[in-house]
């Protein structure tokens, strides 16, 4: 049951880096190329998991296996979360700013230390993700046939299937009430949506865009 449940945010979570690793901002940035390595040692995890869908999940030294790495996907969960907020948070400035160029208009340096710091970030994760491949060649487990096929999301933009939400219309409504009937003066350009990795903050953010009375722009909602 714990297998099948990383399972699924594995898959999850390997859709996220390559939507945001497609983005021309990913490869402005210097992300890209961290962001694909990312994404294959993803690829080797999501093999791995396979084989515990057998008797080896049952083994205790998996079940520990499968905990932690249930612990260092909700960490990369948050970090991809800010790493494409801090990219619609660039959309957002570059919008707003005049055709004249000023230097109060070039990004600072703690916006460029920031980027960076996520860059670096990027890195570790994908550190810590190889070091869960080791350890599970350690636990014997096999590489199986991948969850995750190669062409599987060469649709990049987020898929939202209304049916498959449940229980979130409340939080949907009041969304949508603080992005259309917000005073002119409040100037609400990004709301945020926190909490813990895995339940589902830009799947509720998402299932805003199809409805008329938001702006189908998905840097209105982050």
């Amino acid at each position: 049951m714990v297998g099948t449940l990383v399972t699924v945010v594995a898959e999850r979570i390997h859709k996220k880096v390559v939507s945001i690793a497609s983005k021309e901002i990913a490869l402005a940035w210097g992300y890209k190329k961290k962001l694909d390595t990312l994404e294959h040692t993803l690829k080797i995890i999501c093999a791995k998991l396979r084989d515990t869908e057998n008797e080896k999940g049952k083994n205790h030294g998996v079940m520990v296996w499968l905990t932690l790495l249930k612990h260092v996907f909700g960490e990369a969960d948050d970090l991809l979360d800010e790493v494409h907020y801090e990219m619609l948070r660039h959309e957002v400035v570059t919008r707003d700013v005049t055709r004249m160029i000023s230097f109060k208009s070039l990004p600072s340096l703690k916006t460029f230390s920031i980027r960076r710091g996520l860059g670096h970030r990027i890195e570790n994760i994908t550190d810590k993700f190889f070091e869960m491949n080791e350890h599970a060649n350690n636990l014997g487990l096999q590489n199986r046939h991948p969850l995750v096929q190669d062409g599987l999301y060469q649709e990049t933009d987020s898929y939202l299937d209304e049916f498959k939400i449940v229980g979130r219309d409340s939080d949907e409504l009041h969304i949508i009430q603080l992005l259309t009937e917000s005073r002119k003066e409040e100037k609400i350009r990004i709301l945020p949506i926190v909490g813990m990795g895995g339940i589902g903050k830009t799947t509720l953010a998402e299932s805003g865009l199809p409805t008329r009375r938001v702006d189908p722009d998905p840097a209105s909602l982050t």
